[in-house]
């Protein structure tokens, strides 16, 4: 598409002209670039924000793409209601959404370079779209962590590549949590890894498949400390309890005496 056809297109009112070129945009909650979109419905996720934005790769300006803020504004124009554009969007996101796939070898070297130990030999999966523009926001989509749960057999990480894609990794209590934080931080301070206006956050996620629940990697590393707190606590009890029950009948003893 030229830039002309993308304004024309943005001139048109129809909705069904803009549909194949709808998406979210996931950026972080406390991103200078929320400024810019203050006038957008979108989805919290986390500490981050799904902004709905209409765009395309120019065919006149090789590489670039065109991009508009999908605003409540223009929301009146093409004739949706905020809340039935963000579900349009999530189906249109849906419709282009890839398989969770398992990555190349050779697609793995900028995260590699923040790996260290255990972490290096992990198997690194993607999700994205089809055209592998701002695929993040398959995170949107309905039924989306499960079906990647489904994938990668139980839990697992989200580590926030750009906005174009989410690198997965299954957990495997070898890795702490805090070392795959680590590794997006590493890798999000590589300028030559990720673009600075693609960057997501500097946080990693946490699927768990019992509870159904996403957060953060620090958030999941002070709950397993909590309930590690919390056995070690009821192991000392027990064994209080237990030492207790063997006095007590010495106790007798001494009495009857």
């Amino acid at each position: 598409m030229r830039f002309e056809e993308f304004k024309d297109m943005l001139k048109s009112g129809d909705l069904e002209q803009i549909r194949p070129h709808l998406a979210f945009e996931m950026m972080p909650a406390d991103s200078p670039k929320t400024e810019r979109y203050n006038d957008c419905p979108y989805i919290a996720i986390q500490d981050m924000y799904a902004i709905p934005i209409i765009w395309a790769a120019l065919d006149d300006h090789a590489g670039s793409l065109a991009k508009k803020p999908f605003t409540r504004e223009l929301c009146g124009y093409f004739g949706i209601g905020c809340g039935e554009a963000i579900r349009l969007i999530q189906d249109e996101v849906a419709k282009k959404a890839l398989t969770v796939c398992e990555l190349q070898s050779f697609m793995n070297q900028d995260f590699e370079k923040g790996m260290s130990g255990a972490a290096r030999n992990e198997a690194l999966y993607v999700a994205t779209t089809k055209d592998f523009f701002y695929g993040a926001g398959v995170i949107c989509t309905y039924h989306f962590l499960q079906d990647a749960e489904k994938r990668m057999g139980g839990n697992y990480y989200i580590l926030p590549s750009s906005v174009h894609e989410w690198m997965i990794v299954k957990e495997d209590n070898v890795i702490e949590p805090k070392q795959f934080l680590e590794m997006v931080r590493a890798v999000n301070h590589n300028p030559y890894a990720v673009n600075e206006s693609e960057r997501l956050t500097d946080n990693a996620y946490h699927y768990d498949a019992k509870t159904k629940q996403l957060e953060t990697a620090e958030e999941y590393e002070a709950r397993l400390e909590k309930e590690r707190t919390e056995k070690r606590r009821s192991r000392y009890s027990r064994k209080k309890e237990k030492q207790q029950e063997r006095e007590e009948p010495e106790e007798e003893e001494e009495l009857e005496r």
